[in-house]
């Protein structure tokens, strides 16, 4: 791979966790993310992008490598260490020659479990340093956004060309109130969502910080912004509070903004998977893809750089979450134009199958209907013995 340009484009990368679309830029009435939408009016803003899972241990890891989940090496834990036979997003960087940096506050980012490989430096402060730090109960993006703007403050860190990627945690369960936050509650509304909302807002706020601290950059009209989640979460749909278990749209579709500076805003409205984020950044960064095969996924950069293309292809989505000790085996395919049919496989003969382009909120399972029901089995069953499969043991 080649050595990195000094004058060629960083990347900042800003990953959310279980962040839904219900964000402003998305059509969310409520004001959660200003700064988000801000970012996004000057942005490429994918309006149907999905995850690789439903939760963190099956999707943030294949989303960097850029492979499915069922092809990464990894343990079958519930949240999987991923071996060195992955490459991850920051190695292909780190080895072009740039400096690869970051920080999260959750201990699964601990490098034991794999995600961190290529970083030069990474942080966890932000995590607490006591052995039963409650995690899920910290409020962590003020500190992360601190941590950010000081590592790319150092000058040896931006002197020539750098990947920075900062993981978000706030608007995780348990969902914390915010003083500094609007109120979201409203009557009749779940109460729950009402503060996941204010943390979102919190989020939002403090990201809104490392963004402008880099728009004053000198550097900055050569960086290029992501910002995406891992996964959605459920409040009530189909039963379900939380994520991890099933593939509903609630829990896969995650907003997708990318900027690149003199690129003009626009929006890409065919459905997008995450697995294309590796080759996507690899082609904005203009570095090498690597040999065919290497990754499953395909660069989309051409719907980002050349708004003209923006919806030029429909493509499938394929979502892969295999069997874990605490979670059944789950798989989807999106297929058609956009939005799509849905199929939703268990791992077992039963099959569930929605329109969603009728059916928002996949409340009419069609699979029923065998004309329906039959091309999209045989496009489901091409996909997935497509996947390079590697057995693990739950």
């Amino acid at each position: 791979m080649s050595a990195a340009q000094p004058g060629g484009r960083n990347l900042v990368l800003i990953t959310v966790d279980t962040l839904r679309i219900d964000l402003g830029f998305m059509g969310y009435s409520s004001p959660v993310s200003p700064h988000l939408d801000a970012l996004a009016a000057r942005s490429t803003v994918f309006e149907r992008a999905y995850s690789m899972a439903s939760y963190t241990g099956k999707s943030v890891g294949p989303m960097m490598i850029g492979k499915y989940a069922s092809e990464c090496a990894r343990n079958g834990a519930h949240f999987d260490v991923y071996g060195p036979e992955n490459t991850f997003l920051a190695e292909r960087l780190h080895a072009a020659g740039f400096r690869t940096m970051g920080m999260a506050p959750h201990w699964y980012f601990k490098p034991k479990y794999g995600l961190t490989q290529g970083m030069d430096l990474w942080d966890l402060s932000a995590m607490g340093d006591g052995p039963n730090t409650p995690t899920y109960s910290l409020v962590t993006s003020d500190t992360l956004s601190d941590l950010a703007i000081g590592m790319l403050s150092e000058p040896a860190n931006v002197q020539g060309r750098f990947f920075l990627w900062v993981h978000y945690f706030d608007p995780h369960q348990r969902y914390v109130p915010h003083s500094e936050a609007p109120s979201f509650a409203r009557p009749g509304r779940n109460p729950a969502k009402a503060l996941y909302d204010g943390e979102v807002w919190y989020t939002d706020h403090h990201l809104g910080r490392l963004l402008d601290f880099i728009a004053a950059q000198p550097w900055a009209d050569r960086t290029v912004i992501v910002v995406t989640s891992d996964h959605g979460e459920a409040f009530g749909e189909h039963g379900m509070t939380g994520h991890g278990v099933d593939l509903w749209e609630p829990l896969v579709r995650v907003p997708l903004v990318v900027y690149v500076p003199g690129v003009p805003a626009h929006r890409v409205h065919v459905k997008r998977s995450l697995v294309d984020l590796v080759p996507t950044l690899l082609d904005l960064l203009e570095l090498p893809q690597p040999p065919a095969g290497e990754l499953s996924g395909r660069s989309t950069a051409n719907a980002i750089t050349d708004p003209a293309q923006a919806d030029s292809e429909e493509r499938d989505v394929y979502l892969d979450m295999p069997v874990g000790p605490q979670v059944h085996e789950h798989h989807a395919i999106i297929h058609g134009p956009t939005p799509g049919m849905k199929l939703l496989s268990e791992g077992g003969p039963v099959f569930f199958l929605f329109d969603l382009d009728k059916d928002a909120h996949e409340a009419k399972d069609l699979a029923g209907n065998r004309k329906l029901l039959a091309p999209m089995m045989k496009t489901f069953l091409e996909k997935k013995a497509s996947v390079h499969e590697v057995r693990v043991v739950p």
